[in-house]
């Protein structure tokens, strides 16, 4: 999914040259893609023809066209881009990781408009969701993933839900862009998180029950006893 959106939006820009199937079955390989309207692209020959082909179909008929002509530079060309665009929003986003967790991939990253935030790329088996980059505090305990709080108060019908707001929700978008490897076996998750500027919910659990609490205000009395 990564490579197709990448193609689109680098190599596909108005103005590339594109291979474009005739009717009597041969290729035309000097069509120019004009503009887009949704996910239709109009192209153009230079002499007044005109077509509009879905975005999708376009972007399977040129990279078949490039595969019987054994163009393999492309293809190095776009890997070169794929992993130019990833490193670009690993460094602009300070993306740490992935590492892994009981077969979770974990990441974490600033939140535009947010701040530090761990996700963990889902297995689908509980959330029904699977391969997306949601948000949690950490592990607890018990080694459960502490996540209830990105969907507290909703329900699955809601759009955030198991994301939390719609800043999470962008930056899990941005994630499941980037298509990333699978990410080191980690046992201690907490420790990796706070070493990367993440506090783990059991840590502000346990400072919520070791704060001093306020003395209790004593009744004050007055020089006659009453």
């Amino acid at each position: 999914m990564f490579k197709e959106w990448l193609l689109v939006e680098e190599e596909f820009a108005p103005g590339a040259t594109v291979s474009v199937p005739r009717s009597n079955g041969t290729w035309s390989d000097d069509w120019k893609i004009l503009k887009y309207q949704g996910r239709i692209a109009t192209v153009g020959d230079g002499r007044g023809a005109t077509k509009a082909i879905p975005v999708d179909e376009l972007v399977k008929r040129h990279r078949y066209r490039r595969q019987q002509l054994g163009d393999r530079t492309e293809s190095e060309q776009m890997q070169q881009k794929i992993q130019q665009y990833r490193d670009q929003k690993m460094k602009n986003f300070n993306i740490v990781g992935p590492i892994s967790n009981s077969g979770r991939d974990i990441v974490v990253m600033d939140v535009p408009g947010s701040s530090r935030q761990a996700f963990y790329r889902s297995t689908g088996f509980n959330s029904h969701m699977k391969g997306t980059w949601l948000p949690f505090d950490g592990l607890m305990h018990d080694g459960r993933f502490a996540k209830e709080a990105y969907a507290k108060g909703m329900n699955q019908g809601d759009p955030y839900y198991r994301l939390g707001n719609p800043r999470i929700a962008q930056a899990s978008k941005l994630l499941a862009k980037l298509s990333l490897p699978a990410g080191q076996e980690t046992e201690d998750v907490n420790t990796w998180l706070r070493q990367n500027g993440v506090t783990p919910a059991i840590d502000r659990m346990q400072q919520q029950v070791t704060s001093p609490q306020p003395s209790p205000r004593q009744p004050r009395i007055s020089p006659s006893g009453r």
